[in-house]
């Protein structure tokens, strides 16, 4: 009974607090009775780079609120609403397969964006914007992620996870395939002034689905519009679109595991990724991963500017979130750009400009583009910028003609890959 009036309680106080536009709504709060999870959600989230997960209270009724309180039990934030981007209802087919045959089941997103926002004095990655969407699965469970500092806690139900970026993995530092023989010929597609779409084929590993396809297909799908706003914000002209979802049956082990399987094609384990791709007509494919080892890199591809025949990567769950941007990161490695200078991929470079950029030394608030590696004197955070001279930070230019110009290199580069099949 006392559970149940708290409950009114709460929500009477959320609908309270909603109606004056001042007041900052609790939507998280740290629970009265207990904050453990119990010990199989300790062990999901234990070692690596997770700090610690506990319970929560989340008060949906202050979603109505302008102004939404968030108490991370070390800290405590404030968000302001800002207007929502329409999310388009999507109608992504979700290929699957009992191991003989595969079903196509087309279906509308089962997420839906709930509220966005800013967090009051706090600013994200590299000094940018530090920004908060909530989204509602299908099962009703709410997600969603707050940036503070060094940072990351995420929202999982009635779960809260912080994630110390500073510990977060490396993506693998060579590609999987780094002196291939064949090459591909970028005469073959002329460039142009319009956009290039990329279409992506989606699989994902059991482990990866372990916590339901609404969950993770919401994770992936954040990540590609995180993608897509680098792209734009970068001055490259390429968008990603989502051709399809597999699900395989796929017992992940590691990195180098999955892309050796992709590499078999129709004959191998992942032949339902290949199968999709063909039918959906997708420029790439991705395998969405969770070995389950706190110690894996958050990605890796195939190549260094990729084939037809190649145009495949990997990228674990964990690594999809904002600040950690490793589906953008792979992907950048399959359109020829590669990692900072002192951590090149390839030796000699393929472009002689095209590797990421960290910031100067003495630059405040320390951070790198999409490509580059975490800084060897202190952490510096991802920003979602491409290495240009053309594009600024901060106030401070986020490449260099000669050596950081990774934007070049994606514009150069997309029309050839685009071309690997014509838009459906």
């Amino acid at each position: 009974m006392r559970k149940i009036v708290g409950g009114l309680l709460a929500t009477l106080c959320g609908a309270l607090l909603a109606s004056k536009g001042w007041a900052a709504a609790p939507f998280i709060q740290v629970p009265n009775d207990s904050w453990d999870p119990g010990p199989d959600v300790r062990e999901r989230y234990s070692g690596g780079m997770y700090d610690w997960v506990r319970r929560v209270r989340v008060n949906r009724a202050a979603l109505v609120s302008d102004r939404i309180q968030v108490d991370l039990f070390d800290d405590s934030l404030i968000i302001e609403r800002t207007p929502a981007t329409d999310k388009t209802s999507d109608d992504i087919p979700a290929y699957i397969t009992d191991g003989t045959e595969y079903q196509v089941q087309h279906s509308s997103e089962a997420a839906r964006q709930r509220w966005t926002g800013i967090i009051v004095g706090v600013r994200g990655p590299g000094g940018m914007p530090s920004t908060v969407v909530i989204t509602e699965l299908g099962n009703g469970e709410l997600r969603s992620a707050f940036s503070r500092g060094h940072f990351l806690y995420q929202l999982f139900g009635d779960y809260l996870v912080r994630i110390d970026l500073r510990r977060v993995p490396n993506e693998a530092p060579t590609v999987r395939d780094p002196y291939p023989e064949d090459r591909l010929n970028l005469d073959e597609a002329p460039l142009s002034d319009a956009a290039s779409t990329l279409r992506v084929a989606f699989g994902y590993g059991n482990n990866a689905l372990a916590n339901g396809r609404d969950e993770v297909f919401d994770a992936m799908d954040r990540a590609v519009r995180y993608a897509n706003a680098g792209f734009l914000a970068s001055g490259v002209l390429i968008e990603l679109q989502r051709a399809g979802n597999a699900l395989p049956g796929y017992a992940e082990s590691s990195a180098v595991q999955t892309l050796d399987d992709l590499v078999l094609g129709s004959t191998g384990p992942l032949w339902l990724l290949h199968r999709m791709r063909q039918l959906e007509k997708a420029d790439l494919m991705l395998m969405i991963i969770d070995t389950k080892d706190p110690g894996s890199v958050c990605g890796q591809a195939q190549r260094l500017l990729a084939t037809k025949e190649t145009a495949f990567a990997v990228v674990e769950r964990r690594c999809l979130a904002d600040e950690i941007n490793s589906l953008a990161h792979e992907i950048g490695h399959l359109l020829g750009a590669d990692h900072d200078r002192a951590h090149a991929s390839i030796r000699p470079p393929k472009f002689e400009y095209g590797h990421g950029y960290q910031a100067p030394l003495n630059a405040p608030d320390r951070w790198r583009t999409v490509m580059a590696y975490d800084c060897s004197d202190r952490a510096c955070a991802r920003i979602n910028r491409w290495s240009s001279p053309r594009v600024s930070h901060n106030g401070l230019p986020a490449g260099t003609v000669r050596s950081h110009d990774n934007v070049r290199v994606l514009n150069e580069t997309r029309s050839a890959i685009a071309a690997f099949y014509p838009d459906p």
